[in-house]
């Protein structure tokens, strides 16, 4: 039985875009984020069904979360860190209980 992933995808050029368009292509649900905010990824949205996000929202519920931002922008992931954690941490203890 084939099970549609929630992925999430921080980074949206030519990687990042990329690999939304094989996720959905395969039917998973993808939620995409870059740091100039969703309103810029109206257009990857409608050609790949993807819905657009904040970076700090992106892993919310998701089952696998891909980076693909350049080296020289990750000090500005770092800032979403926190949100980031507290995401994944939540994440973890719902599964523990």
């Amino acid at each position: 039985m084939k099970r549609n992933m929630r992925i999430g995808s921080i980074g949206t050029e030519n990687i990042g875009a990329t690999l939304t368009r094989h996720f959905t292509r395969l039917e998973h649900d993808v939620v995409v984020a870059n740091s100039r905010g969703p309103e810029t990824l109206v257009d990857l949205a409608k050609e790949t069904g993807a819905k657009p996000g904040s970076v700090a929202e992106v892993p919310r519920g998701c089952d696998l979360v891909v980076v693909t931002i350049p080296e020289g922008k990750i000090p500005n992931l770092i800032l979403h860190a926190s949100d980031i954690l507290a995401v994944i941490l939540s994440a973890k203890r719902s599964q523990v209980a």
